[in-house]
């Protein structure tokens, strides 16, 4: 089904400049409201995990679940050399050049944040290129909630919620070695 509409009202999306009032949740709520009930509920499946393959119902999801596979898995290679990251490692369907040089190129920056970005604008970027074709159907759709879920990963970021976490870690690590003593 095309949603011409629909698509047509809602804002590019952008890695470095988000743009979309209320995240997925808001995304969400908008689709359910003016999508097919069935178009509606199927994107909600549609994640940036690894889901099993019955639950893909989308070729751009599907596309990119494949890519991203082997985009973790070059990571896991990168983060454990020497093979010790093997036991983890999720079996890849297909091959994908370029991954390589992404990982190296965000293993390279000593700040852990930059190198996430670094990983979340070549996934992001690599839906875009999955989902160029598709216009004004569940397929732009789908593609758009993904991008969606990772500038959100962003925007909920600061320095007071980073600065709190870290508390709350200390503050439960100190406890479990009070309980040791």
């Amino acid at each position: 089904m095309k949603y011409y509409y629909f698509i047509s009202t809602l804002p590019m999306l952008d890695f470095q400049r988000p743009a979309f009032d209320g995240g997925v949740r808001a995304f969400d709520e908008m689709c359910g409201s003016s999508l097919a009930p069935e178009d509606a509920e199927f994107l909600l499946s549609v994640t940036l995990d690894n889901p099993p393959a019955e639950k893909i119902a989308s070729r751009v999801h599907s596309q990119f679940i494949l890519w991203d596979t082997n985009l973790r898995n070059a990571i896991a290679n990168a983060a454990m050399p020497n093979g010790n990251a093997r036991k983890y490692l999720q079996k890849e369907e297909d091959f994908f050049s370029g991954i390589d040089y992404i990982v190296q190129n965000a293993a390279a920056k000593d700040d852990p944040l930059e190198r996430d970005r670094m990983i979340d604008q070549a996934r992001f970027e690599k839906i875009e290129e999955l989902s160029a074709l598709n216009n004004f159907d569940i397929e732009f759709l789908a593609a758009y909630r993904m991008k969606l879920l990772i500038i959100e990963k962003y925007a909920s970021l600061s320095v007071e919620q980073g600065e709190k976490n870290f508390d709350i870690l200390v503050q439960e690590i100190l406890e479990e070695n009070r309980k040791k003593l």
